[in-house]
């Protein structure tokens, strides 16, 4: 029994991958023949190849396709009677399909030179030969008689002019190079559709031929009882195994992420820690630098201003009694304290600072100070 079933699996595998050749074989076929169109649009005995060689091919867009391309080829080769033969075999056989639309009539037509897309043309008279004169009695409006008498034209009615023309020796008719519809068949549009259906043929045939070959080659593996798996063939055994180690790695990946944002974490926690303690650092010297001013005022020990100045000098660039670095009002005040006093007039804000000979009054601007937060030029001032 088991002989049997392998048998007729292998039956099977056999007939589809002959089918798959086949196939294959067609696709290889019309790239070829799109190759050779590419380099010769009008390698006629291509052309007339390609209906027998839609004949071999299973899906019927690529087949239409062949057939579009056979007409489209016949009418860019001047063959009008067999495109419109391949046209008329299209829409009756396979009157659903989109390939229909490439002949809808104007999509390839261009204005007629001829007539400017009018339809008529203006040409020389066909009775007066462009004269604009009555033939009849050749422009005088009388005709002699035998015996000298004169009659009246009967054909101009004695007014001397062409009766078809008016006498302007020109008239209008149908245009015979486009047949009075205005427009005529452009080569070049119809070039450039044909050659991109081409394009698109060739494009289509070598993307189905190579999903036959790996459908092909699926079969063929999974005939020896292989299976797919992350692109690669192998047994159900080899498969398990690899699951398996994937798995593996998984939660190795995970716990090392894990691991990884523990640590991270961690260090956010001390930083944070860290850049608590440093706050109360600064906050401790700055509370200790302004109980040790309010002192100095209370006791009457206040610095000189001199002594003042030289402190800020000391922790600040000073040039000619001004800041010229990027001091913030935080940062100098952590270093020298709070203003005694304060007063703003205008653009300018004033700090006083006491001392025990005097004040030591700071200009600043005020643009600067509330906007930017930066002392920088700020000038000191005895006073």
């Amino acid at each position: 029994m088991k002989h049997l079933l392998l048998v007729t699996i292998l039956f099977c595998v056999t007939s589809a991958l002959a089918d798959n050749m086949e196939a294959v074989s067609s696709l290889q076929a019309i790239q070829r023949s799109c190759a050779q169109l590419l380099n010769s649009p009008v390698n006629t005995a291509v052309l007339k190849g390609l209906p027998k060689l839609s004949k071999t091919i299973d899906d019927e867009d690529m087949k239409v396709t062949v057939l579009a391309i056979y007409a489209m080829g016949m009418f860019y080769a001047g063959n009008d009677q067999a495109a419109n033969k391949g046209v008329s075999y299209i829409q009756k056989t396979y009157p659903a399909s989109p390939r229909i639309s490439l002949f809808g009539g104007m999509e390839y037509q261009t204005k007629c030179p001829k007539c400017h897309g009018s339809g008529i043309v203006d040409v020389p008279c066909s009775r007066c030969s462009g004269r604009g004169k009555c033939a009849g009695c050749n422009g005088t409006g009388k005709i002699k008689r035998i015996g000298g008498s004169y009659d009246t034209c009967t054909l101009c009615r004695g007014s001397g002019q062409c009766p078809t023309c008016n006498g302007s020796g020109r008239q209008t008719r149908r245009c015979r190079h486009c047949g009075g519809t205005g427009t005529i068949m452009s080569r070049k549009l119809m070039k450039d559709a044909y050659l991109q259906l081409v394009q698109e043929a060739m494009a289509s045939a070598a993307m189905q031929e190579q999903a036959i070959t790996k459908r092909a080659y699926a079969t063929k593996q999974a005939a020896k009882g292989l299976v797919e798996f992350e692109g690669r063939w192998m047994t159900r055994d080899e498969k398990q195994r690899e699951l398996t180690a994937q798995t593996a790695r998984f939660k190795a990946q995970q716990t090392e992420a894990e691991l990884k944002l523990v640590v991270e974490r961690r260090k956010e926690a001390e930083a944070q820690v860290n850049l608590l303690a440093e706050k109360k650092k600064e906050e401790d010297r700055h509370a200790k630098a302004e109980a040790q001013r309010v002192e100095m005022k209370r006791s009457g020990k206040l610095p000189t201003k001199e002594q003042w100045k030289q402190k800020v000098a000391a922790n600040f660039s000073v040039s000619v009694n001004q800041i010229s670095d990027m001091v913030s009002p935080d940062d100098f005040k952590k270093e020298m304290g709070d203003p005694d006093r304060t007063q703003t007039l205008g653009d300018r804000t004033y700090w006083y600072y006491f001392c025990s000979d005097g004040q030591i009054q700071m200009d600043i601007n005020s643009v600067t100070l509330i906007m930017y937060e930066i002392m920088s030029g700020a000038r000191i001032n005895d006073y």
